[in-house]
Order: structure tokens, then sequence, then C-alpha cells
């Protein structure tokens, strides 16, 4: 079971901590003091890194050299309360240096709108 807890600061600023006890700093997007990043900017952030991870990951026990990885994302909101997101999309751009050239292999690992570059050794 993981746990997480957040605490109040002041104001709209509140410090969270997980299991891993990291401190993040959280703030209302609307806040004046502007302490931290807001939960749904923390929620991108986090579907952006499990992104990275996952192909990081999948290129490393490929024993492929990444020079390079990039993962970014973009919502939308509502415009009326709650302001929950109606979409989200990633894209990725990496630079693979590719030993042994396997472009079937490469293929799978980026879909058609995301961006790779390779360069051999």
């Amino acid at each position: 079971m993981m746990r997480a807890e957040v605490r109040w600061k002041e104001g709209l600023d509140f410090t969270g901590r997980a299991d891993s006890g990291y401190a993040v700093e959280l703030a209302s997007a609307t806040a004046e003091t502007g302490s931290g990043a807001s939960p749904m900017e923390l929620v991108l952030i986090a579907l952006a890194g499990c992104t990275a991870m996952d192909v990081i990951s999948i290129l490393q026990k490929k024993r492929q050299q990444v020079t390079g990885f990039e993962v970014r994302v973009q919502a939308e909101k509502t415009e009326e309360h709650p302001r929950v997101f109606t979409a989200a999309s990633t894209r990725t751009s990496s630079l693979v240096t590719m030993c042994e050239w396997m472009p079937w292999r490469a293929r799978w690992s980026f879909p058609r709108r995301n961006t790779a570059r390779y360069t051999r050794c």
C-alpha cells in the first residue's frame, strides 16, 4: 500500500509527502504566493514522468545508448468548476545511438507522431 499526505502551510500553500519522504510544494494556480506547482500540474508531470521512465527502461534493456529524451504533455480543462481534464496527449522526442542499425526495432518504440533521431556508432 502506498501512502501520501498533504499538510497545509498557509493560504493555499501545501507540502506533500509520499512514502519516499521527498517533499513536494503545492500551491493553487491562482494563489498570490505561487510557492509550488498546482495539483493539476503535478498530474501532468506524473504522466510525463511515468511515460519517460517506461521508454528509457525499455531502451536500456535493449542496450540502446540514449543521449537525450523528453516527454511533453498537453491537456485541456473545462472552463467551469470543477476544472477537470477533458483530454491529454503526450509527445516524445529522443536521440538514440544504435550500435547495430535495426530499424524494425526502432519503429515499435516510437509512434509516428513522435520524433526519434538515430545515429550509428
